[in-house]
């Protein structure tokens, strides 16, 4: 059988990437999102998601993109000079494979994060990070062990089983693919091992995938069996959003995507099952 998350990643970044979300999973083939819990849009959009109550929601963990939940002072480690995040993946991974981000001040922000959103009254789903840093040594086993505090047993698991199948679709996001997947590749065990639940497969560091119906439409025809996790950006940018994505994607292009009836009905003609986390 095959079986299909289509997870919206930034949910509360800003109202208008929020409700663009909501709208793919009210009326296109999106099935769950991810929720930044530390960013301008967090109130906005908490009150958005409550008026959808069934709408399945997990966190994204950030530490990448503006200020911690937690006192700066208890989380030195992660942020710059100004008390923010650092912002680039690049410069947070350099600073992790030197020694100079400690363990407890990433599981102190992970704990604070995910603590910020069930006492908003949300329950969640799962857990993911923003730009897939969880693919980084010993950060998989942090968020475990977060997320074990809070009996949270479903992660995303960012490998690309059929990589090389698709690397030719974007030729120019292969290097950060390639980093990813070989990252995720060293937590199969530590995932087992924990018992936490997770997908079969993986795709969404191309955003291409999602660029238009016609390329969602051949990702969904080459789908394999079991259960993918497709990540997405859909939503409508302002101020907010296109301050803080250097690379933004085209939320746009990927919300009129996953609305397109086409894509709908090639889920149907494929036998794909759309799921959510909490479904596995």
């Amino acid at each position: 059988m095959k079986r299909l998350i289509v997870n919206g990643d930034d949910f509360g970044l800003c109202e208008g990437v929020s409700r663009g979300i909501l709208q793919a999973w009210r009326d296109g083939i999106l099935t769950s999102a991810t929720m930044l819990t530390n960013m301008p849009g967090f109130s906005s959009s908490a009150a958005v998601a409550r008026e959808n109550p069934d709408f399945p929601l997990g966190v994204h963990l950030n530490v990448l993109w503006g200020e911690p939940v937690s006192s700066p002072s208890k989380v030195a480690s992660l942020l710059d000079s100004n008390g923010e995040f650092l912002r680039s993946p690049f410069r947070f991974a350099m600073r992790r494979f030197s020694g100079r981000i400690r363990d407890e001040d990433l599981r102190r922000e992970f704990e604070a994060q995910i603590s910020r959103f069930m006492d908003a009254g949300f329950s969640p789903t799962h857990l993911d990070t923003h730009k897939h840093i969880h693919a980084l040594p010993g950060v998989l086993k942090v968020m475990i062990e977060s997320g074990r505090r809070f009996g949270i047993r479903r992660i995303r698991y960012p490998l690309e089983r059929r990589l090389w199948r698709t690397m030719g679709r974007n030729p120019s996001s292969w290097a950060k693919r390639i980093v990813i997947s070989a990252g995720a590749s060293c937590g199969a065990g530590e995932l087992r091992r924990a018992d936490v639940r997770t997908t079969d497969d993986f795709s969404g560091v191309d955003p291409v995938t999602c660029a238009t119906a016609s390329r969602l439409r051949a990702f969904l025809r080459d789908l394999p069996d079991g259960t993918t996790e497709l990540v997405c950006h859909p939503g409508v940018d302002d101020d907010v959003s296109t301050r803080y994505s250097l690379h933004p994607p085209d939320r746009r292009a990927e919300l009129t995507a996953l609305l397109d009836q086409s894509v709908m009905d090639t889920v149907k003609e494929c036998g794909i099952l759309l799921i959510c986390f909490r479904e596995l």
